[in-house]
């Protein structure tokens, strides 16, 4: 059974989801370093630690796919001051899982529950791949720069 829960909290009773998504950031991290090889791959403690701050600080929200009672993918929607609107942080889906349309669900989830508003993503120049998914949902760049990133928005 494969379903999208929305954490909005960091909880005890979230903490065990928390920390296996935690494993899946790590993941990501060790993935980007073919494009950026001086990119630190974080414990797993301090990606849940970055989890709950963004959770508890930063009014965000991760939308987490299940694929049983594992997550299989993830992203971390925070609000967005300048530009005003809605940073998606970290967008990833573990390697067994790619080529499943697993991220192609959560992105839709995101966009149908964002409506009108701004999503910014800023994948890694180099990462080509990430950047024509984006595009494909209708993100587009913009003028903002960031050091060795695009940053893409999609205007609601």
């Amino acid at each position: 059974m494969e379903k999208i829960i929305v954490l909005e909290e960091f909880s005890e009773k979230s903490r065990p989801l928390l920390e296996e998504i935690a494993l899946l950031s790590c993941e990501l991290n060790s993935c980007l370093q073919k494009f950026d090889s001086g990119r630190k791959i974080p414990s797993r403690e301090l990606a849940l630690k970055s989890l709950k701050s963004g959770l508890e600080k930063n009014r965000g929200k991760v939308y987490c796919f299940l694929e049983g009672k594992k997550p299989a993918g993830f992203v971390s929607v925070f609000p967005e001051k300048k530009p005003e609107g809605f940073r998606l942080d970290e967008v990833v889906v573990g390697e067994k899982f790619r080529g499943k349309g697993i991220g192609s669900k959560i992105f839709r989830k995101i966009i149908k529950d964002f409506g009108g508003k701004k999503l910014l993503v800023a994948p890694l120049q180099a990462n080509e791949r990430a950047i024509n998914f984006y595009k494909k949902f209708g993100f587009s760049e913009s003028e903002l720069k960031r050091e060795n990133r695009v940053v893409l928005v999609r205007k609601g």
